[in-house]
């Protein structure tokens, strides 16, 4: 009988697209039964905290790093927003320092999102919520502001929101150019040391076959993430790039260090708010 290996992932279009190889079955590890569990960031990020987590995960930068007793981050697949990606948003036109005071929406306190906001941003009231139920809130007015991690312009402009900025602008802005790290891939530090390499070995061949299969990964991304539309869900693929090698590992493992500073209890003391 096969053991489980469970696999979490972000219900996004990028993520699932990179999952799509061990979700389809195309595939296989021996001995182990892959079980992909696609859920919204947040949850995502909570259950690296678990005692009886996943095995293998995509977390966000600060859930990695606030998680590293449970699980190591493995140098495959890292995320850095390649593209307007995440923004902050508004129904309105205002200026960023019109934040301040004003409530924000975010998709989870362990999120890279929140950390970046809540460093380079005016002060502001934190609001909670899953990823995908931020869009509705700004535009029905129940939130004033938030972080809208899937952006269409098309979308944008049906729905009467305005972006106020990009985060990995904001980022590089403060950060002589850095990309903005947003998620990294992590295996439980209890495995065996041959289970890990299996592991890894697998879901990198997952993002081959993905590329392979491009069509039907795509679907699947779709699918995980909720879109129905195909054009919208090639440019949310194209908010992202990987940052496994060279330079880009490197530009990738600064960005990841910048954004543990601002994890450190001094640094809103040291830096204050943007």
């Amino acid at each position: 009988m096969n053991d489980e290996a469970i696999v979490a992932c972000p219900a996004t279009v990028w993520d699932g697209y990179r999952h799509y190889g061990l979700a389809s079955g195309l595939v296989s590890v021996p001995d182990y039964t892959i079980l992909v569990q696609p859920e919204d960031s947040s949850v995502v990020d909570a259950r690296a905290d678990s005692g009886q987590g996943p095995d293998l995960i995509t977390l966000s930068i600060p859930a990695a790093l606030g998680a590293s007793a449970r699980y190591e981050r493995r140098p495959i697949c890292n995320t850095v927003i390649a593209a307007s990606g995440p923004v902050v948003a508004a129904n309105q036109e205002m200026a960023l320092r019109d934040l301040a005071g004003k409530h924000l929406a975010l998709p989870g306190p362990q999120s890279t999102a929140a950390l970046v906001c809540t460093t380079l941003l005016p002060s502001f009231g934190e609001t909670y919520m899953p990823s995908n139920a931020i869009f509705s809130a700004i535009q029905r007015g129940d939130i004033e502001a938030g972080v809208v991690l899937n952006y269409d312009v098309q979308a944008f402009e049906d729905a009467g929101l305005v972006v106020l900025c990009e985060l990995r602008e904001r980022f590089a802005h403060y950060q002589l150019d850095l990309p903005l790290p947003w998620t990294v891939v992590c295996v439980k530090r209890e495995l065996d040391v041959e289970t890990k390499a299996v592991l890894e070995a697998a879901f990198r061949k997952s993002v081959e076959v993905a590329t392979a299969h491009h069509n039907d990964a795509l679907a699947y991304g779709m699918e995980v993430a909720g879109v129905s539309s195909r054009e919208v869900a090639e440019r949310l693929l194209d908010q992202y790039s990987l940052a496994d090698e060279g330079d880009a590992l490197t530009a990738f493992e600064q960005g990841v260090e910048v954004l543990e500073s601002y994890l450190e209890a001094d640094y809103y003391a040291a830096n204050g708010r943007f």
